[in-house]
């Protein structure tokens, strides 16, 4: 073999592996993501949402993604469970936005709705979806006897219907869940107090399910605090990076909590 291709084999094995090495920096951590407004990564994202608190009228959304390490084939439904924990003693009455006799009912919507204007995210689901929904205070039917005083639990499950499974790639950034919180009752006669309070909301766990295979769970953020929401810069709020442990239950126990 000549000098000459010795040195352009060379050549071509170190140029594949400056582009490997660039691919894999260029490759989104795996993990948990969640923002408002857009999906996390999308322009306009953001963790921390400041509201005036002056108006009834208008919404805010946030967005929640993961990213896989390795593939994952046919998924047929995923599981978030997020916590919310507020800076005060009980939880404001503008954050009861579960049952009656929340102050707040159905001013909160949580759904398989993905970011209209994504370009990074994916929705895991191309559409086809179902949601189902639980807001849990302290109190509630829900909720937890030794849930403190001060937060709230939000899970919220998807699923495709049966021979839909998605198959999933490492990589990639896929939408999961969209939250719309509106302002109503925020000012006025029988505004619901404590809008101002900072509030803190953790995306702690995902869990993926697909038939006839064990499920798996992500507990980890793809960056660092990328799985924390703020809100009036709530994250003083006690317990902020990590409102709550997380517990691995089976899907049927995870159904049992939804309305």
């Amino acid at each position: 073999m000549s000098a000459a291709r010795h040195r352009f084999r060379a050549a071509f094995a170190i140029s594949a592996l400056f582009l490997l090495a660039a691919s894999r920096a260029l490759a989104v951590p795996p993990g948990l993501g969640v923002a408002w407004n857009h999906c996390q990564g999308e322009g306009g994202a953001v963790q921390n949402l400041a509201f005036a608190c002056d108006t009834n009228v208008g919404a805010d959304f946030a967005y929640g993604t993961f990213t896989l390490v390795a593939p994952f084939a046919q998924l047929q439904g995923t599981d978030s469970r997020l916590a919310l924990v507020a800076a005060s003693p009980v939880l404001p009455a503008w954050w009861g936005l579960g049952a009656p006799p929340d102050c707040r009912t159905s001013s909160l919507v949580a759904q398989p709705v993905p970011d209209p204007s994504a370009t990074v995210c994916e929705d895991w689901a191309q559409g086809l979806a179902t949601g189902l929904v639980s807001y849990c205070t302290p109190g509630s039917a829900c909720s937890d006897p030794s849930m403190p005083a001060n937060t709230a639990s939000l899970l919220i499950g998807s699923v495709v219907p049966v021979g839909e499974g998605q198959d999933l790639v490492a990589d990639q950034t896929y939408f999961v869940f969209s939250i719309r919180i509106n302002h109503a009752k925020t000012v006025g006669a029988g505004a619901c107090g404590g809008c101002e309070v900072p509030v803190c909301i953790t995306f702690n766990s995902l869990r993926l399910a697909a038939n006839d295979v064990l499920p798996i769970f992500i507990t980890t953020a793809s960056s660092p605090g990328g799985n924390i929401l703020t809100w009036q810069g709530g994250a003083g709020a006690p317990g902020c990076m990590g409102a709550t442990p997380t517990k691995r239950a089976t899907w049927g126990s995870v159904k049992s909590l939804y309305r």
